[in-house]
């Protein structure tokens, strides 16, 4: 998975992501004016996707996926636990659906990219 130092970087700065994140949804807030679904998903999906710029094989996409699903129920059950947060299973559900559409698109980038690839040989 990380086959060079700078992929180990990539590897570092999305760890990073996951721990701002992490404490994005766990102190209090403003309100943003974009609806809470659109920002649980697009993180998810966000975060999962960019999981190609150091994941190059099928098995450790999956590997950060299920990482990334961990982490949705995780955050979202931890937020039961602090005052001004509540645990919502929509919530939930809206991290899943965007951390496998994140999945998708970054499964099929990998495989057009290995077809690409056996087309240059």
């Amino acid at each position: 998975m990380f086959d060079t130092p700078f992929r180990r970087w990539l590897a570092a700065g999305w760890v990073l992501g996951w721990v701002v994140i992490a404490w994005a949804m766990l102190v209090p807030l403003d309100d943003v004016d974009v609806p809470d679904r659109v920002v649980h998903f697009a993180v998810f999906f966000v975060m999962t996707a960019a999981a190609l710029s150091f994941c190059l094989t099928h098995r450790g996409l999956l590997l950060v996926t299920g990482v990334s699903l961990l982490l949705g129920a995780g955050l979202e059950w931890a937020q039961s636990f602090v005052p001004w947060r509540h645990f919502d299973p929509l919530d939930m559900a809206t991290n899943f659906g965007g951390a496998l559409a994140g999945y998708v698109v970054a499964a099929f980038v990998l495989g057009f990219a290995a077809m690409q690839a056996g087309r240059a040989r």
